[in-house]
């Protein structure tokens, strides 16, 4: 006897029974956001979420689910967390679960220019020119750069090792509002 796959068997009863599949949830705009690529990086936001909403602000978006918050712990967990088809993203929330900023880790999200982990100082310096506070060195192996509108900031951590061969490329994005980002890797 030949097995059907899982996969068809609930397409089946779904299709049978009425049900819906579930499918991303579309965001305020009605865009649906399946991945991080399609998150787009912004002054305090990060695709629909930002900096500031509440925890029931942030789960309402789809984006995020629930996670426990230990305050005592050497890491300390945010009180979300990015579904797991979120890739290279990263959240900080204070207790009450209110986001406090979004990390980029890795390559996906990018800016209205293009700008993402692993550009270079080159091509962030080409897109906000002005704009651009920085780069500051803070460690033999690393520097910030900063770019601000109104109160919300989007801070650029570069690996400005002299040793390596490769042209400054952003190793971290940090988004903020209010304060400027710290760009420190937790953990």
């Amino acid at each position: 006897m030949r097995r059907l796959p899982f996969v068809a068997i609930v397409v089946a009863l779904g299709f049978l029974t009425g049900c819906e599949l579930p499918s991303p949830k579309p965001t305020a705009n009605g865009e649906v956001i399946e991945s991080s690529q399609d998150l787009a990086i912004g002054y305090g936001s990060l695709g629909p979420a930002k900096v500031g909403m509440t925890k029931r602000e942030a789960l309402d978006t789809g984006l995020f689910s629930r996670q426990k918050f230990d305050p005592a712990a050497k890491c300390k967990a945010s009180a979300l967390k990015w579904k797991k088809q979120f890739k290279n993203v990263e959240v900080r929330t204070d207790t009450a679960g209110t986001i406090r900023s979004l990390r980029v880790v890795g390559p996906g999200p990018k800016t209205q220019y293009g700008i993402q982990v692993g550009s270079d100082l080159a091509d962030v310096r080409g897109s906000y020119a002005s704009a651009l506070s920085g780069p500051t060195k803070i460690d033999p192996k690393t520097a910030v750069g900063f770019v601000r509108k109104d109160d919300a900031w989007i801070g650029f951590l570069f690996d400005d090792d002299p040793e390596d061969e490769v042209l400054d490329p952003i190793i971290f994005i940090e988004v903020t509002k209010g304060s400027k980002p710290q760009l420190q890797r937790d953990c």
